[in-house]
Parts: structure tokens; sequence; C-alpha cells
């Protein structure tokens, strides 16, 4: 089927949206899978109906084919995915700032793809009397109950908040669940070989960010994400955030290109971020791999990866064979390559670990770990190694191998606080070279 024959126009100005839905409607009474064509030209939609992409569907756009949203108007979604068995190929998905959210995948959805599609553009409104004047923006929205889910090939961009209770909140991908209802959170989410770029501000502006509230109780099952191969930039506060269990991040670059100029916007009246990135991966659940990424960039992290940020204790943890790089001209204070919670049976291996202020650091309970072959370079005046040593009173390290790592530093090579125990150090070699 072609949207032509259903009386879309793709000119940027006649209002397609009628002519869209009709199509999709079209294709949802027939048992397989039917194409969907849009050649080429700029649909416009009217974002306050949305359009309804129903199941054993596959949207394909070619020649540049962009679906924009109105921008004399302000809507929730421009594009909502039922059912199972959807495909989308080659659609740029243009939000035009007019939209909170460019695409929702719905609850109950499955063996859904967005293929070498562009997904931009959403903001919120400025009039305070709408009520997505303070929601949170996002480029692509998966809800609960959802299951092989496949971004593979796709830009996601420029996804700002302007507005928020105490912190402005967008995402470039929210894996998530409907506000208080027993979904559960997504499985085998695939985000693979995609751009996601200038999502903001400072506040909470984070690439990817899985979220359920009770992952490490109710739900404390494994989702089995996969994060591979993305290239991330000007991601104002994450690249990744992951507060789910079971999620796989590996092979990605993540660029830090703020120098002085990443602002909050909500958050102390829109000051000047105390550092250019707060992390580039944040992982708070359980049964998670980080391997073989790149994270550098000029400007500073306050934490390359963090594992673990509050009470909860994190399990089952892999941080191995990264390239963590700060700014050399950092100046902010407490800065870590890997800085380490509430944790419990972790390894710490093989990375790459520069110009930081603390090149790893546990600074609440941490035990059962291993810490071995990592590569660390501390340049900085107060540059320090391994601190198993915290100023929060009342932290303990305990049943901790620190073996093989290697390196030059600054300050101390390694700091084992007098109250922890059963710390085993063997054949290190890190020189202290003020």
């Amino acid at each position: 089927m072609n949207v032509a024959d259903f009386g879309a126009v793709g000119d940027g100005v006649h209002d397609d949206t009628d002519a869209l839905n009709a199509a999709f409607r079209a294709v949802a009474g027939y048992a397989g899978i039917v194409e969907v064509h849009l050649n080429g030209g700029t649909y416009l939609v009217d974002q306050t109906k949305g359009l309804i992409i129903e199941e054993n569907t596959s949207v394909i756009g070619t020649n540049g084919a962009t679906i924009r949203a109105n921008p004399s108007l302000f809507g929730w979604t421009l594009a909502d995915i039922y059912g199972n068995n959807t495909t989308i190929t080659g659609i740029r998905f243009d939000g035009n700032n007019a939209v909170n959210r460019v695409l929702a995948i719905q609850p109950g959805s499955s063996h859904t793809s967005i293929l070498h599609s562009i997904v931009e553009n959403a903001s919120q409104p400025n009039d305070p009397n709408s009520p997505s004047y303070k929601q949170t923006v996002v480029g692509i929205m998966i809800y609960g109950n959802t299951e092989y889910i496949t971004i593979d090939h796709c830009t996601i961009r420029n996804i700002s908040s302007l507005h928020g209770n105490g912190s402005a909140i967008s995402r470039g991908i929210y894996v998530t669940v409907t506000y208080n209802s027993n979904e559960a959170l997504g499985r085998y989410v695939a985000i693979t070989n995609s751009y996601i770029h200038h999502i903001s501000p400072a506040d909470d502006g984070d690439g990817i960010f899985y979220q359920v509230e009770d992952w490490l109780t109710t739900n404390n099952y494994d989702v089995h994400g996969l994060i591979y191969n993305n290239l991330f930039d000007h991601n104002a506060k994450r690249a990744v955030k992951l507060q789910a269990n079971g999620i796989t991040v590996d092979s990605n670059t993540i660029i830090n290109s703020f120098h002085n100029d990443n602002y909050y916007a909500v958050v102390d009246n829109g000051a000047l971020a105390f550092s250019d990135m707060y992390s580039g991966i944040s992982v708070y659940g359980n049964n998670t791999t980080v391997t073989n990424n790149t994270i550098a960039g000029i400007g500073a992290y306050y934490a390359g990866i963090e594992l673990a940020a509050g009470d909860d204790v994190i399990h089952n943890t892999t941080i191995a064979n990264n390239s963590v790089s700060n700014a050399v001209y950092s100046n902010v204070a407490g800065t870590s390559g890997i800085r380490i919670g509430n944790v419990s049976n972790f390894t710490i291996s093989s990375n790459k670990i520069n110009h930081f202020v603390n090149s790893i650091w546990t600074w609440q309970n941490a035990d059962s770990g291993l810490i071995s072959n990592n590569q660390l370079t501390a340049a900085r005046p107060n540059g320090s190694g391994i601190l198993l040593s915290t100023y929060v009173s009342g932290m303990v390290h305990h049943d901790i191998l620190v073996t093989g790592n290697t390196g030059t530093v600054a300050n101390k090579a390694i700091d084992v606080q007098p109250s922890n125990y059963n710390i085993m150090l063997s054949n290190n070699s890190i020189t202290v070279s003020p």
C-alpha cells in the first residue's frame, strides 16, 4: 500500500493525519504483514490527534520521507505503536519541538523494530497552563509488558526539557512502565548501532534510561537488555543510566563534548553544571555487564562509570576492558574513573583509566570483589590510584582482591582504610610520581 492512495500529499503544508491513519487502519485487517510506503515528501501531522501504527505493519520510507508535527500545535506524542510484528524503516520522525514524546511503543507490544530512522525534536510547551508543561521529554518511549524491541541504526537527537518540578527531565530512549501500573519492564530490548546526541539539560538529560521503581524488590527479574555499539555525544547528564537488572552495555563510544557550557534548566536557577557531565554510565541494577566501552571527550566527568549510589546493594556486576578518560584540564573535585557504592560480588578488570582524581574509588560498603589488571594514570597533582577508603562514616570494605594493577599516579597508589578487613594486595605496580 502507498499512503498516496489514501490521500496523503506529503507537501509539508497539507494535513496528512487522517490519510496516514487511514492507511494504517487498512493494514490492521490483514492476517499477514503488509507494507505501507511513504515515497519521499514531508507529511504534516496534527499531533493532537497523533498517528496510530498497529500490528503486522511494515512502514517503509524512501527518499527522506518525513513525518512532521504541526508547529502551530502542541501534542503529547507524534506516533504510537501498538501490537506485534511492527517494523518502521527509513522514516524521519520530526517532533518539531511541538510534542513531549516523538514515538511511543505501547504496553504489550512485541517484535517491534525501528530501523534506519531519525527521531528528533521533542520539547515542552511554554504555556504554564498546559498539562505537558513540566512532563518528561522523550525521543522513543518503550512501555512495560513489551518484549523483543529493536532499535538499530537510528539517530535520536535534540530531545530537550525546559521546565520541571525541581528538575527538568529528558530521555533519548526511555524504557519504563506506565505510571502506577503493574506492568513488567520491557524484556529483550536491543539498542544497537545508533547515534544518540543532544539530550538536555544538565538537570537530568540521559541518552538511554531503563527505569522501574522497585527493580531490586518486586521486579527483581533480568530484562536481558542490550546496548551495543552506539555513539553518544552531548548527553547532558549521562549517556546511559540503568535502574534495572540484567543489562549488557558493550562496545559503545561516549563523547563528552561539553566544555564549561553545560547548564541546568531548573536546578540552581539555571546555573552552570558543576561538571561537564555527571557520568558516562551509571549502573544501579544487578547482573550488569559493562565491557569494551570508550568514555572520553574534551569535557570533565564527575564519574566515568558509576556503580551504585544509594542505600540499595547492587550484586553481580562486571566492569571490564573499558577505556575511561577525563579532561586533562578538569578542576572538578572528587572525580572518579570508576566510582563504587554499595556493591557485592563485583569485578573491575582490565580497564584503562586516565586523569581522574581517584582512578577507582569505593566510597560506600563493598565486598566480595576483584580489582585486577587495570592501567591507571592519575597525573593530576592530587590524583590517586585505588582507594578502598571513604570519608563516609561506618562504611567498610572486605573480601576484595586487588592484583595486577599498574600505572603512575601523583598521590596515593593504593589506600586501604584501617576498618577494612580481608583486603588482599598482590603483584600491583603503581608508581607514585608527584
